[in-house]
């Protein structure tokens, strides 16, 4: 084991001795307590003086601190098997029971990776419970086939813990019939462990629809108290502005001058009634070129307990292309509507969804007797209708 070191404490009669090995083997460093260069703690909680005041000050027993060889007798008489591992979970340390149980020397450990010897069939499994140390879980247990020298697998329950530089402190027992409980906890463990990939995956999906919707949308959310915009990636894409260029100073500017008073007249209300939840309306929005977009908005606002407006949460959505759609339809409504001549629309089916007035002038049919029906069946019916046909030819004649 190496050299031994002494450190002498305390005067007189209540001298003690504290010997321990220089530091070597199969196990880790000293405690920082038992170190040469430095004296053991005050018995009463107080630092102690260097030795040499110590040796000089009144006479006091020092505490009973185990020696490495004690230390390192627990570690190894220990019927199961000490670890320590690197945060690359490999051996640094291995108590002498491996032998016993596995059929290894320590030394033959030494180095090696934690699930190199686990059964294929329980290596995943073990290392998710292991790999969930580094989410901030003070420790985990599971259950898992070790392979021995011989070429067998015996049964071992582990215990893990991690500590804060990611070292990890191991004990592995046999598992018998009689841990039937135990077996019970690593079922859950695992049933625990399955739910969090579930969750974290629904997770995952949910972020990935919001990104998508984020792109098509322009997302953003109001922190009223700093009055500060924070906007998703659809604000450049669909608009063209950069999160800084859109700020509330700029939105109000860029609302249309026939518009804005209204606008945020109304936007003003919402905020202010405790009882609205939301904000919604259809306004112009200048984009940085110059030109004009129409926008559908909606928002959610998010109030303290006393109902005072804190942030709102929402989305901006270019319908433009819509507006210009409508425009054009109403255009041609206008048209269709003073024309003199008769039209008919219909779907796929031939079944009547839109005549005009002249169409009725002319027939005598309105849009409600027309609805779902043929035109050809009403007009070119077996017995047309002498009257109509009068009508019909009287229009022509006329016109």
């Amino acid at each position: 084991m190496g050299q031994a070191q002494d450190f002498t404490a305390g005067g007189g009669g209540g001298v003690k001795e504290v010997s321990y090995p220089a530091w070597g083997g199969l196990w880790p460093s000293p405690p920082h307590n038992l170190t040469a260069d430095a004296s053991p703690p005050h018995p009463d909680g107080v630092p102690s003086s260097s030795p040499k005041q110590m040796m000089t000050g009144p006479t006091r027993t020092a505490p009973a601190y185990p020696t490495v060889a004690e230390l390192r007798q627990l570690f190894d008489a220990s019927p199961d098997v000490l670890c320590v591992l690197d945060p690359g979970y490999r051996f640094t340390a291995v108590s002498a029971a491996c032998r016993a149980l596995w059929g290894y020397a320590p030394e033959d450990l030494l180095g090696r990776h934690l699930f190199d010897g686990f059964h294929p069939a329980d290596a995943a499994a073990a290392r998710r419970a292991v790999d969930s140390l580094q989410g901030g879980a003070p420790g985990t247990s599971f259950e898992a086939r070790q392979r021995c020298a011989d070429g067998s697998f015996a049964p071992v329950l582990w215990s893990v813990h991690r500590d804060a530089s990611g070292t990890l402190y191991a004990a592995g027992r046999p598992a018998g019939d009689g841990n039937a409980f135990r077996s019970l906890v690593l079922l859950q463990q695992e049933a625990l462990l399955h739910r969090q990939q579930e969750i974290e995956e629904e997770l995952r999906r949910s972020n990935e629809r919001f990104r998508l919707a984020a792109r098509s949308d322009a997302i953003y959310d109001w922190d009223l108290s700093s009055h500060k915009l924070h906007w998703g990636e659809g604000l450049y894409a669909i608009f063209g502005y950069q999160e800084a260029e859109l700020q509330m100073e700029q939105w109000i500017a860029a609302l249309h001058p026939a518009e804005s008073a209204a606008l945020l007249a109304g936007l003003d209300a919402s905020l202010h009634n405790p009882a609205a939840g939301n904000w919604e309306a259809e306004y112009q929005l200048r984009r940085p070129d110059g030109s004009w977009s129409f926008v559908h908005e909606r928002g959610h606002i998010l109030r303290d307990p006393a109902g005072k407006a804190t942030r709102m949460v929402g989305r901006i959505e270019d319908i433009s292309e819509r507006k210009r759609r409508e425009t054009e339809l109403r255009k041609l409504s206008l048209i269709t509507e003073q024309t003199e001549d008769a039209i008919v629309v219909t779907n796929a089916q031939k079944e009547t969804t839109w005549v005009n007035a002249a169409f009725t002038r002319l027939t005598g049919y309105s849009l409600e007797d027309m609805l779902g029906r043929r035109p050809a069946a009403v007009l070119e019916g077996p017995a047309p209708d002498p009257a109509l046909l009068e009508r019909v030819d009287a229009y022509y004649r006329a016109n």
